[in-house]
């Protein structure tokens, strides 16, 4: 088969150019190679950098380690208020040791071998657990959340009754201007249509 026309091997390949015969093969010089790997890198660190930039990152790196610190205060609030509560209206119980006993434990030949228990117990305290944490939080975010907003409409209303700015000579005479400017166009319409 002939060899006609040309081809591009590269294409597809951002920036490059270069026709080539079908069937030959060029090879990239060493700088051409370093070029591709910087654009490739560089493009990945811009990337990276305009997500980060973004603010979506510095919030999130904020949200997780404010949450770290958080949840050392909602355990305390767990265990050392509310659970001593939920102990008094419980009598005492502890939900850990329930199950349900499949097979009891065996002994055969000198060999025991282990009871299979369902420990839905567990579940049952953790699931409490959760729960207690899951409302306590949201308790706080509720606090956090109204103090927020009595703030930004404390802030509104102080901002709402502050005079208005004065405006400058300069800036009465450029809105005269622009009234006088705006009947000049307006007259015009007008006698156009007529």
């Amino acid at each position: 088969m002939p060899l006609s026309g040309t081809h591009n091997i590269y294409e597809g390949v951002a920036g490059c150019k270069r026709p080539c015969l079908r069937g030959t093969i060029r090879f990239m010089t060493a700088k051409e190679a370093q070029r591709r790997v910087a654009n490739r890198v560089g493009g990945f660190f811009s990337e990276f950098w305009a997500f980060a930039a973004r603010g979506n990152a510095a919030q999130l790196a904020v949200a997780v380690v404010v949450g770290g610190a958080f949840s050392a205060v909602v355990n305390s609030i767990v265990n050392d208020i509310i659970t001593p509560f939920i102990s008094l209206g419980t009598n005492n119980v502890d939900f850990s040791h329930w199950g349900y006993t499949i097979r009891p434990e065996q002994t055969l030949n000198g060999s025991s071998t282990p009871a299979l228990v369902v420990g839905y117990g567990h579940l049952i305290q953790v699931t409490i657990n959760f729960l207690i944490v899951a409302l306590s939080i949201f308790l706080m975010y509720k606090l956090f959340a109204g103090a927020f907003k009595r703030m930004m409409s404390e802030q509104e209303e102080e901002e709402k009754a502050a005079p208005p700015e004065p405006i400058s000579t300069q800036e009465k005479l450029l809105s005269e201007i622009r009234d006088l400017l705006k009947e000049q166009v307006e007259g015009k319409k007008g006698s156009i249509t007529q």
